[in-house]
Order: C-alpha cells, then sequence, then structure tokens
C-alpha cells in the first residue's frame, strides 16, 4: 500500500463511481481500478461492493476511509514541516518526577530545558543548567532501567 493507491482509494470512496475518481485522480479508470483491486487483495478483503449505477463502500472500506485520510494528513503535515523547518529539532518532550522532585529542581530544570532546546538570548546555557540537565538525563536513565528490569 502507497499514497497514490489510498489517494485513489478516497476518490472512488467520495466519488461512489469509478469514472468520475478516475477524472479526479487525472487516471485511467482501468489503472485505478487495477489498484482497489490490489489494495482489496493486500487486505484479503472487498473495500467496495460492486453495483450497476457505481460502488460502495463496504463496512471495511468505511474504516479504511478513516484511516486513508489520516494518513495522508499525517504525510502531508510530515512533508510541510520537514520542507520548512528540517534543521531545526520540534516536537513535545514529557518529563515526569515526583512531587519532591518539581520542588527542588522543577522550575529551573524546566528553564533550563527550554533556554538550551529552544533557545535564549544567552545562546549558552550556564553551567548550573548543564548540571540540571544532566541530572534530568541521569534521572530518565534510572526510570527507563528500572522499566526495563520489571518488563
Amino acid at each position: 500500500m502507497d499514497s497514490r493507491q489510498l489517494r485513489y482509494f478516497i476518490a472512488v470512496y467520495e466519488q461512489r463511481n469509478l469514472s468520475r475518481a478516475a477524472d479526479q485522480a487525472s487516471v485511467a479508470q482501468s489503472a485505478l481500478s487495477h489498484h482497489i483491486s490490489n489494495l482489496e487483495a493486500e487486505f484479503a478483503t472487498a473495500l467496495f461492493e460492486r453495483k450497476p449505477r457505481g460502488m460502495e463502500p463496504t463496512a471495511a472500506g468505511e474504516r479504511l476511509y478513516e484511516h486513508a485520510r489520516i494518513i495522508l494528513r499525517a504525510m502531508a503535515a510530515a512533508e510541510r514541516e520537514i520542507k520548512e523547518g528540517g534543521g531545526s529539532i520540534a516536537g513535545d518532550i514529557s518529563i515526569g518526577m515526583a512531587n519532591s522532585g518539581v520542588k527542588a529542581i522543577g522550575v529551573p530544570l524546566m528553564q533550563a530545558l527550554t533556554q538550551t532546546l529552544v533557545g535564549s538570548p544567552s545562546d549558552t546555557p550556564t553551567m548550573p543548567q548543564w548540571g540540571l540537565i544532566a541530572m534530568a538525563l541521569l534521572l530518565i536513565w534510572v526510570v527507563i532501567r528500572r522499566r526495563a528490569r520489571l518488563a
């Protein structure tokens, strides 16, 4: 399965007709039909019921439609993100710590991480900030090791 097959599947799903879907996708009707058949073979189930006046999605087709839309949106977002900011690191970071740890180092740690990862006017973290970052990484390593032993 590839993004082209998913785009073709979505076109057939939305148009409910191979001819209109082929026009929309700018592809020959026979090629479109072939791609849909390949998807059905890959999933080992029918995605559409062929009717005299078009194509009606099966329950599997309904489920695939929702997934296909999400997948294609995610692929488009990834492409945009990489093209726009390929040289920078982006994403969410989650750090968990005990309440006593938050009271002791939580705020300074978050400030140090934010300045280091996002950037700040001072460009370089201070030595105490690097110490907090090292401590956070050590805590994360300990948690991972404990979870690995419990698994």
